[in-house]
């Protein structure tokens, strides 16, 4: 853990903690979209394709018996 002091807090990591919040988003606007209209239109077979792809996790759906 670093300690610092307020001057150093306020030089080295208040720019950062106050900046946080404006991250440039819009280099993943459209890949987002698309996963979201991926899965409006597709369900639960987009969010199998995606949790493979992202989380490298294999689901299937449960089939209900009669």
């Amino acid at each position: 853990m670093k300690i610092l002091t307020a001057q150093e807090f306020e030089e080295e990591m208040l720019p950062q903690v106050l900046n946080r919040g404006k991250a440039d988003i819009s280099s993943i606007e459209a890949s987002v979209k698309k996963i979201v209209a991926d899965v409006r239109d597709e369900g639960d077979k987009a969010l199998l394709m995606y949790t493979e792809k992202f989380d490298k996790v294999s689901l299937t759906v449960a089939r209900s018996q009669p």
